[in-house]
């Protein structure tokens, strides 16, 4: 008996296949999109990645690669998780192009200026303290807040957190139900690339406060690691223990 054909083959299953009015097989990934299904991205149809068209030979050959809308949602998605991390919150708004100088009071009108271009100079190159201090409503938040949302816009880790909320974060590492204990908010907040620490002086004056918030400006302070620090009191009283 002789074996049918390959060809015998495939013919019989197109035949049958059209009989039952299927469509031909094919690749879905490869098919061309319909008009009511045009790709957002032309370069590869939506699929996220190419194939460089280089010579056989050439070291990119065969390779496959990110498409640049890939790298767009790859980016997105980055700045999505650093704010997250960043704990800004409503402050995502407090950016270097929303600040006002003419709502300044004209008596402090040159030393924001001050403030103001050491803010800008330290969003570039985030190094060592940067310390805000002056009266209520000045503006030491936003400034500290426009340097957290600008090096976050250049994929940098940033964690802003004011101290009365830090205290608070670290006595619920206490609770024997918290799902994370003292150890591991303190050395998140202690080994943070970069910190902001708002309003300090506004939290409670206890021993155990005063304790931990020089533990931890200790330790970024011997670490070198670059912090950001707004007073919500004159420097001079705050208590030396800290500061």
């Amino acid at each position: 008996m002789t074996g049918e054909s390959l060809g015998s083959i495939l013919r019989r299953i197109k035949a049958q296949r059209e009989s039952e009015g299927a469509e031909p097989a094919h690749r879905p990934d490869t098919e061309a999109p319909s008009r009511s299904q045009t790709p957002a991205c032309s370069a590869c149809n939506d699929r996220g990645w190419l194939t460089p068209s280089v010579p056989v030979g050439h070291p990119e050959f065969g390779k496959t690669q990110p498409c640049t809308c890939q790298q767009q949602r790859l980016e997105d998605d980055k700045l999505r998780r650093l704010r997250l991390y960043s704990n800004l919150g409503h402050m995502e708004r407090f950016t270097f192009e929303f600040i006002d100088e003419e709502r300044v009071d004209p008596d402090n009108a040159n030393l924001f200026r001050v403030a103001l271009d050491a803010a800008l100079a330290y969003a570039q190159t985030p190094s060592g303290w940067l310390i805000f201090d002056g009266p209520p409503g000045s503006g030491k938040t936003h400034l500290a807040a426009s340097i957290a949302n600008q090096l976050i816009t250049y994929g940098l880790p940033v964690l802003f957190v004011s101290a009365s909320d830090l205290l608070d974060e670290l006595r619920s590492g206490y609770a024997p139900n918290n799902p994370m204990p003292f150890s591991e908010i303190y050395q998140r907040v202690s080994e943070a690339d970069m910190l902001v620490l708002d309003a300090l002086g506004s939290h409670s004056t206890t021993p155990w406060a005063q304790e931990k918030l020089h533990q931890l400006i200790n330790h970024r302070f011997n670490a070198t690691l670059p912090t950001v620090v707004t007073l919500s009191c004159p420097l001079e009283d705050l208590d030396p223990c800290i500061l």
